[in-house]
């Protein structure tokens, strides 16, 4: 990362703490007028923009007969818009961009968790308010600045023999999630211990992983305080385990890349809070009572902005209120896909969402899917368009480096993808 971005990326994280201390630390438990008040303002500005700089808003309001100006009234009128589905935005995603705030746009890549990655344009004021509702998320757990933090996600080494490192800056130690054999998850371990590591983050998965080997070997820990999970379904049988094994709790927290809306839980750990200073949130039914559809609309990205988006995820309402307090709407959990990971002859275990973020880079490729025939030989079905051997040279050496040297790695840019659980589309298939 250059000295440029990481000075934007602070400034950023520091006008996130900023707007924490300022609002975000009490918006949680504004009465439900008040709330319902900033959405609507936040929204009206939003649908205003749109309508006003998005040709495709423009041509869809005026077919509904719908001005903003005049007929947006209350919340409830946002209902006369019809749904908007990923698959939609993913195939037109230039048509509901707004040039008008393009200036200091940040790019970002959805972690294409389906199989299908694209791209967003997001406004900086979205993405400050990202920031002072995850140091939120984070402040409920108890965690204070530089407070010494081990994350077991996203980091690629560059060598078998450097499998973590740290962040001198911000005290963070980063731990190799693709080399969770029990040798490594031990030395993992140690150095949490040696360095008072207090903070646990990763890919719930990967923690799992670690539990799991707390569990069978009875390993010394460290002395954590606050564990923090996300990008992977959570289940309370996958939490259990987590909590029993590094005696602490876990605050979970859900999100999109489309930064549509977000959720955590508090210390009380009842269920999930929507921040609802962040995104507006819509649960519309399913065939189960108890079982809602997730459909959100980001509050300040204005560049992109997604309204009554259809996130494709799914929420269990909760029985009651969280009792803390907050007046924040609370769900149980979400569903979705639980990643799998692959599995290796020496005992790893390798989260499938570590090759979500990394194919994100890979821009030919339209969709992908990962499938292992056995402990040494994993295919990679793509569809691409004009990707050169150069770049599938690229493509095979980033692969390499988060497998094993005795992997057999088959590259099938035109090959068939696999169908399974009654002809769902899985990103990851395991023939084990």
């Amino acid at each position: 990362m250059s000295l440029v971005s990481i000075i934007k990326d602070f400034n950023y994280t520091y006008r996130g703490i900023r707007l924490y201390r300022s609002m975000l630390k009490n918006s949680c438990y504004w009465s439900k007028d008040k709330m319902e008040q900033y959405q609507f303002h936040k929204l009206k500005n939003l649908l205003l923009a749109s309508f006003k700089g998005i040709p495709y808003y423009n041509e869809l309001f005026n077919s509904i007969e719908f001005d903003p100006s005049r007929d947006f009234k209350s919340l409830s009128d946002l209902t006369r818009l019809p749904i908007l589905s990923k698959d939609f935005v993913k195939k037109n995603k230039e048509i509901f961009i707004n040039k008008t705030y393009l200036k200091n746009a940040l790019n970002f890549k959805t972690s294409g968790s389906t199989g299908e990655p694209f791209e967003i344009l997001v406004h900086p004021d979205q993405w400050v308010v990202e920031q002072g509702v995850v140091w939120r998320h984070w402040k409920w757990g108890g965690y204070n600045f530089r407070d010494p933090l081990a994350m077991v996600r996203s980091f690629v080494p560059p060598n078998q023999d450097t499998l973590w490192e740290t962040n001198k800056i911000t005290n963070f130690t980063y731990f190799s999630p693709f080399h969770l054999n029990d040798v490594n998850m031990a030395k993992y371990l140690e150095v949490m211990i040696r360095k008072k590591i207090v903070i646990l983050r990763g890919y719930p998965s990967s923690i799992l992983c670690l539990a799991k080997y707390i569990e069978r070997t009875s390993h010394p820990i460290p002395k954590i305080k606050l564990i923090l999970t996300a990008s992977e379904v959570l289940t309370e049988q996958d939490r259990s385990i987590i909590e029993k094994a590094f005696r602490s709790k876990v605050f979970n927290h859900y999100g999109l890349a489309e930064q549509i809306v977000m959720m955590g839980d508090c210390e009380r750990h009842e269920g999930l809070h929507n921040y609802d200073e962040y995104g507006y949130l819509e649960l519309l039914d399913t065939d189960n009572p108890k079982v809602k559809r997730i459909i959100g609309t980001n509050l300040h990205n204005l560049t992109t902005p997604l309204i009554r988006y259809d996130t494709g995820d799914l929420a269990i309402l909760a029985d009651y209120p969280c009792s803390c307090g907050r007046t924040l709407p609370t769900i149980k959990n979400v569903i979705g896909r639980k990643d799998l990971c692959i599995k290796t002859t020496e005992g790893y275990e390798i989260p499938t969402t570590n090759f979500y973020t990394m194919l994100e880079h890979f821009q030919e490729i339209d969709r992908w899917q990962i499938i292992q025939h056995s402990l040494t030989n994993i295919e990679f079905v793509f569809s691409v368009k004009n990707i050169t051997e150069q770049r599938m040279l690229n493509l095979e050496q980033e692969i390499k480096k988060r497998l094993h040297s005795n992997m057999s790695i088959i590259l099938s840019p035109h090959g068939s993808f696999m169908q399974k659980n009654e002809g769902k589309f899985n990103p990851f298939i395991s023939l084990l």
